[in-house]
């Protein structure tokens, strides 16, 4: 039984899905621009052999209207949400257990605002976020290795008042946010936090390439690094985030972002204060109860 679809001023629908069937009928139908889902969907009660895949080739905006998508499984070379043109809009939700089976990234061209997430990204072969937002979001990220960037992306491929665990046992030769611009509101993690431990590879010289960050704070624990050079950087044009060794440290930016600087840009705080939810909810700093 096809969805039912309510015509729009602008001469597109919207409708209302409850399942994964109407998700893809909904994403597959070019004219439908809005879709609200009814319920919570368990993506166990489809059979151990169910595998997810969602394209698009416009935009559409999916409401999940306080509802969980959980125990998903992406299927090989396939997305959690991809389109081709314009931008895939996931908002007011959650969606969790989000497992892979050798999937090419986990969303592609996706603005996702106030979604909670929780991804296994074992298997994902290429970058798992890009060209995608997060605003107003929390997310438990693990993997045992990163095979490509994190995240990467160029124009509102940002990170605003948002709260990420990352969990990742392999960085090798990778980045964990890459951008190749700096322009105005492009790659910045804004109002934010980052934290978790990452195990990083030798190879890896820095974290974060043309990024800014303002009024947010990295904190990962990064153990045992070694490299050749004394210092493991921050980013790849400015200042270092911390000596060899433990990491775990606070990086705000005081809103210059036209500047790495140490002196000018970074403060650094002990452990103390960034294990201490309050004090950085006064200090204007989201934090959120990641779920895992």
């Amino acid at each position: 039984m096809a969805i039912e679809k309510i015509e729009l001023e602008d001469g597109t629908f919207e409708c209302h899905v409850a399942n994964y069937s109407e998700i893809e009928e909904a994403f597959n139908d070019t004219t439908i621009s809005k879709a609200y889902l009814d319920c919570d969907i368990d993506c166990n009660d489809y059979g151990v052999n169910f595998e997810w895949s969602i394209n698009r080739t416009s935009d559409i905006v999916f409401d999940l209207c306080k509802h969980t998508i959980k125990n998903i499984m992406i299927k090989k070379d396939c997305d959690l949400f991809n389109t081709s043109k314009g931008y895939i809009y996931v908002s007011n939700g959650k969606i969790l257990n989000v497992f892979n089976n050798i999937a090419k990234h986990i969303a592609y061209r996706t603005i996702f605002e106030n979604v909670s997430l929780s991804i296994n990204a074992n298997n994902v072969t290429d970058t798992s976020f890009y060209k995608c937002a997060f605003n107003c979001c929390t997310m438990y990220y693990e993997s045992s290795k990163l095979n490509n960037n994190l995240w990467e992306g160029a124009i509102d491929s940002s990170i605003k008042n948002s709260d990420i665990y990352l969990k990742i046992n392999d960085v090798n030769n990778k980045i964990l946010f890459n951008y190749n611009s700096l322009a105005p509101g492009v790659g910045v993690i804004d109002g934010s936090r980052i934290r978790g431990k990452v195990e990083i590879n030798s190879n890896v010289d820095y974290l974060l390439s043309n990024k800014a960050i303002i009024n947010s704070v990295i904190n990962l624990e990064i153990p045992e690094y070694k490299s050749e050079s004394t210092q493991l950087k921050l980013v790849n044009n400015g200042s270092y985030l911390i000596s060899t060794g433990v990491i775990n440290t606070e990086i705000i930016n005081n809103g210059d972002d036209s500047t790495y600087d140490v002196g000018d840009v970074i403060t650094k705080c002990n452990s103390s204060f960034l294990s201490d939810g309050d004090w950085l909810n006064i200090n204007g700093f989201a934090v959120a109860q990641i779920q895992n």
